[in-house]
């Protein structure tokens, strides 16, 4: 297990170089949710953006090395600082996850420039020093949005239950529509489209 008082932050998972920005931690986070990819392409992707001067010949291997990447260098015993990192935790009420590195990272940005005077845009940080500033932020829109997210309303008064339900509607991460709802849109859209062109002429 990585411990960042004595080691030296790695640039070499078992004499494999990897890529230490921050930048492609978050890609590959994000690449693992894109429900658009076989896992197969997901892994042949993560691959690619970790490992810099050559994959892994055992697909074992590099499976380790990618998990050992995206935990921080643990072995993946701390499950709720796993969790908001890789975007797996999902409220008990909704199912819904509790954050997104696209639809947050303004909030994200704005975080890490209130708490750490850090300017994510421009800095060289190493994913591991990345992964654990971001789950120690201190009060700011981001952590209070999480809040939002992930609060129990179970055992409030109706008054506040229904406060925070709106409040969690109104943060909450859009979800991608299926295929299905997608094409219901697309042609409801082409219907009103082309009654206003009727209405026009």
């Amino acid at each position: 297990m990585f411990n960042p008082i004595l080691d030296t932050f790695p640039d070499n998972f078992d004499g494999y170089l990897i890529r230490t920005d921050f930048r492609i931690g978050v890609q590959i986070v994000l690449l693992m949710g894109d429900d658009d990819l076989t896992d197969g392409e997901k892994i042949v992707t993560a691959f690619d953006l970790l490992y810099g001067a050559g994959v892994p010949k055992s697909i074992e291997k590099g499976m380790d090395g990618l998990r050992w990447y995206i935990s921080g260098g643990s072995k993946g015993d701390d499950e709720e600082d796993e969790n908001l990192v890789t975007q797996d935790d999902e409220s008990e009420d909704d199912g819904e996850k509790t954050f997104d590195f696209d639809y947050d990272a303004m909030w994200i940005y704005t975080a890490f420039r209130r708490t750490f005077g850090v300017d994510l845009n421009t800095v060289k940080l190493h994913w591991f020093k990345f992964r654990a500033m971001l789950a120690d932020l201190g009060e700011c829109a981001f952590t209070k949005v999480l809040e939002y997210r992930t609060k129990d309303l179970s055992g409030m008064s109706p008054k506040q239950r229904s406060s925070y339900a709106k409040l969690k509607r109104k943060y909450a991460i859009p979800r991608k529509l299926s295929e299905e709802e997608a094409e219901k849109v697309n042609a409801f859209m082409a219907a009103l489209s082309t009654a206003n062109k009727q209405d026009n002429t």
